[in-house]
């Protein structure tokens, strides 16, 4: 699977997590800028991973406040470890 891939299903997993914890103020941080870029631009995305932004964005609209942003790979070391072991 493609790491692109892996990052955007984390992201909707992560969305999924927090709309059923009931939080309604959502701020994801992600190491991926490609991820950050494609989650953030009205562009549609025809590709795979473009199914998986759409399910994103979809959830992102539910939530009172919901922002993705960009983070270092350093300050997101966790996140990125996961990553890899999807990906693997």
């Amino acid at each position: 699977m493609e790491p692109i891939l892996v990052e955007a299903l984390a992201t909707v997993k992560a969305l999924e997590f927090a709309m059923d914890m009931g939080f309604r103020m959502v701020v994801l941080e992600g190491d991926s800028i490609g991820v950050v870029n494609r989650f953030s631009s009205s562009v549609p995305d025809l590709s795979i991973v473009g199914v998986v932004l759409a399910e994103g964005k979809k959830l992102i609209g539910q939530f009172d406040s919901c922002s993705v942003m960009h983070t270092l790979r350093d300050g997101n070391k966790a996140a990125h470890a996961l990553a890899q072991l999807g990906v693997g």
